[in-house]
């Protein structure tokens, strides 16, 4: 039920814009810096809700082993509150009501990353240095967060998580079952 073969075509700009940048060479460029920092915290973001999950996972299974000492609950409590510590800087603070509520406070990735995609998707204008400091800005405290976030990874979670094992705990994501007999 094909109606014609497919056609070769040609897309052409309409050159109607206001204010045109200067260098749409130098605009697309650094939409594309944009865009790979949006991929970027998109997937910090899914990352840490996968960390607060298997976190909150060790805590639940903490509760059910009557092997595993007190103290490594208060290890797993402190890698959740961590966790949360990170998803504010990530996602900044709920309000209970109405963002009016809210004292001032450091924006948060999530939002200095809107801000900065809000002002590019609506204008083919010059890159503007608002654009560019925000954009510094949130590359920077992304680059500090993520190493924040491997650090806690690699010397508080995986350690609790080995150490799991030797006191029996129960399944939990991310962790290998070892069999012990």
């Amino acid at each position: 039920n094909i109606l014609s073969e497919p056609q070769a075509f040609k897309v052409n700009q309409l050159n109607n814009r206001t204010l045109p940048a200067d260098s749409r060479e130098e605009y697309q460029a650094f939409h594309n810096k944009v865009a790979e920092l949006t991929r970027t915290a998109q997937g910090t973001f899914a990352y840490v809700n996968e960390l607060e999950k298997r976190a909150n996972e060790i805590k639940q299974a903490l509760l059910i082993s009557t092997e595993a000492p007190l103290e490594i609950m208060y290890e797993a409590d402190t890698i959740v509150e961590k966790l949360q510590e990170i998803q504010h800087k990530l996602h900044g603070y709920e309000p209970k009501a109405s963002d009016e509520e809210l004292p001032p406070h450091e924006l948060s990735i999530e939002e200095r990353l809107g801000s900065l995609v809000w002002a590019q998707y609506r204008s083919t204008s010059n890159v503007t240095g608002t654009q560019k400091m925000v954009y510094e800005i949130t590359v920077s405290k992304l680059e500090n967060l993520i190493e924040e976030i491997n650090t806690l990874v690699d010397n508080e979670l995986n350690p609790l998580e080995d150490r799991l094992e030797d006191y029996k705990v129960p399944y939990t994501s991310g962790r290998a079952p070892k069999m012990k007999l």
